[in-house]
């Protein structure tokens, strides 16, 4: 599709894209969990672990308000 949009002959190959220019707009900040929360270092950090039910919390808090799961 992206070869026939630009005109690029079918024995060609794209390995790879780069927008470049400036953004129409540009999107609200996201929320980003501090490193020290999320890598390890050395050995897995148990203390790190989350259960399923914090991590639909999490993610119902923090990323997508408002989102309800069903089990």
């Amino acid at each position: 599709m992206t070869k026939h949009v630009l005109g690029i002959p079918r024995h060609c190959k794209i390995y790879d894209a780069m927008p470049i220019g400036y953004p129409k707009y540009y999107p609200k900040p996201r929320h980003v969990k501090p490193l020290d929360e999320i890598v390890h270092y050395e050995k897995y950090d148990l203390s790190k672990r989350k259960t399923e039910e914090e991590i639909c919390k999490y993610i119902a808090t923090h990323i997508r308000p408002g989102l309800r799961f069903t089990v």
